[in-house]
């Protein structure tokens, strides 16, 4: 009887055996394991990024207006041949010419408007001759063209108390217009002889002006 209890036994026993390697094959399945932090999961599709605004494109800047360009004066203003400056220019050129040619500071005794383009004869008395000089106030050259020996009344012309270019203002403050020749005259005990083109039209004028004092004594057309 013993034996037989106890084989009932081990019958029993490899029957639950065999019930739980069952249950493991009929698989519980073992747990998912569980999400963490770290763990990639479904992700949601990016969410679509806006395109970025159109930006308005700047509008044409207006192109300065072009100016016109600034008058610039003349270097050299123009002056008319036959003034009082226009003579003056003549002589002084006249002057440094003959300086620089003969190292003399010569006297003008004489000068005679050539023609309205600013060329001028100039009677130069330096040491004891007289040089005839060829100037063009407008482009500046001076050239000697001749010389002689002076004479008395180139002297007393260097020496006279108003100066050619003096007895020239004096003349042309007397008769506005354009001289056309200085020189020396003379009669009466010397004087000077201005030939004017009067501005206001007509006849030349001849103006006399005294050496010592300067001032118009006579004219004559």
């Amino acid at each position: 009887m013993k034996m037989h209890k106890i084989a009932t036994l081990s019958v029993a026993a490899v029957a639950s055996l065999a019930l739980v390697a069952c249950g493991a094959d009929n698989g519980t399945q073992e747990p998912a394991p569980a999400m963490t932090a770290g763990s990639p999961s479904e992700v949601d599709p990016p969410a679509e990024t806006a395109e970025p605004a159109e930006t308005e494109t700047p509008a044409e800047t207006a192109a300065p207006a072009e100016t016109a360009p600034e008058a610039t004066p003349d270097e050299t203003p123009a002056v008319e041949a036959g003034s009082a400056a226009d003579a003056t220019t003549a002589r002084d050129l006249a002057v440094a010419h003959i300086l620089e040619e003969t190292g003399t500071e010569g006297i003008v005794i004489d000068q005679d408007l050539e023609n309205r383009q600013g060329r001028w004869d100039v009677d130069v008395l330096a040491g004891d001759t007289v040089y005839e000089v060829k100037v063009h106030t407008v482009d500046g050259t001076a050239m000697t063209d001749d010389q002689e020996g002076a004479d008395g009344d180139d002297r007393a012309a260097a020496a006279a108390t108003v100066t050619i270019g003096e007895a020239i203002e004096a003349a042309l403050a007397h008769t506005p217009g354009i001289v056309e020749d200085a020189s020396w005259d003379d009669d009466g005990g010397g004087r000077w002889e201005i030939e004017v083109v009067p501005a206001a039209g007509g006849d030349d004028v001849e103006i006399h002006v005294d050496p010592s004092s300067g001032e118009v004594v006579g004219t004559d057309n």
